[in-house]
């Protein structure tokens, strides 16, 4: 029997319990302090199975509090991983091998392969994925781009590209989601459409992105809950967000769909 509270009333959508394929939540730590960090997942820390540290985050933080925060997190079941655009940045300066090796010691088991802050061409982006793979660490690969608009078919191949080089499951861009301050739901019916749900991380915005306001994280949020599924693999969680993303899931929060809700006998 669960020991969440409450437990005897059943909730309009069940999860399962970690290690998940779907349903996955991705946090991002942008340097949370130790203390603070081993609260929240003491807190909420079955809600969250994927924690980025945060673009090139890794090459600031002290060693050694790199590897205690590597550690908690995969001590309690949370997978971390660097940014994606350090190693955009380590291959642009020629530091790939410096890379691997840091990502060693830090203790990391799986790593971003991006293109969206220093453009890849196609080979180099597989090459880096294959490279990851060869050194035993698994790959979330990602497509899209932070600075100009993708067609779906684009960003589809990319999808595809990085799947077959090995990736484990792929991000989609948070920026090539939202064009002009309205979400391109074409792109994201083409591409629920076109490829398999449980390798698509789908990341929420942040401020990061100009015009982004926390009003339209919340409404990006609901809106692939309600029309992908609760099962949807959500990424760039803010740690605050994690429970309200959490009640969105399981539909007993603010915006709860009546009809899913079960019925009083």
């Amino acid at each position: 029997m669960s020991n969440r509270g409450f437990s005897e009333i059943p909730l309009p959508v069940e999860r399962e319990p970690k290690p998940r394929n779907s349903a996955m939540t991705m946090m991002i730590d942008w340097a949370l302090p130790l203390r603070y960090q081993a609260d929240l997942v003491e807190m909420n820390g079955e809600f969250i199975d994927l924690a980025k540290i945060a673009v090139g985050l890794s090459g600031l933080l002290d060693r050694d509090k790199l590897r205690a925060k590597v550690g908690n997190y995969q001590e309690n079941g949370i997978e971390p991983f660097p940014g994606g655009m350090f190693l955009e940045y380590a291959h642009h300066i020629g530091k790939e091998e410096e890379y691997w090796r840091g990502c060693a010691e830090a203790g990391y088991r799986l790593i971003e392969v991006s293109d969206n802050a220093i453009p890849l061409d196609a080979d180099t982006k597989r090459r880096l994925i294959k490279e990851a793979a060869a050194r035993d660490l698994r790959v979330l690969g990602e497509v899209g781009s932070k600075h100009t608009v993708t067609s779906a078919d684009a960003l589809i191949a990319d999808v595809t590209q990085c799947l077959d080089a090995g990736a484990w499951k792929v991000f989609i861009e948070a920026a090539e989601l939202v064009e002009d301050g309205k979400l391109r739901t074409d792109l994201v019916d083409r591409i629920r459409t076109e490829l398999d749900a449980d390798r698509l991380l789908w990341e929420l915005p942040g401020s990061w992105i100009s015009g982004t306001h926390e009003c339209d994280v919340h409404d990006l949020a609901v809106y692939l809950l309600e029309n992908l599924g609760p099962h949807t693999n959500i990424a760039n969680v803010m740690p605050q967000w994690i429970a309200e993303l959490e009640t969105l899931r399981t539909r007993i929060g603010v915006r709860t769909l009546a009809d899913e809700m079960p019925q009083h006998a």
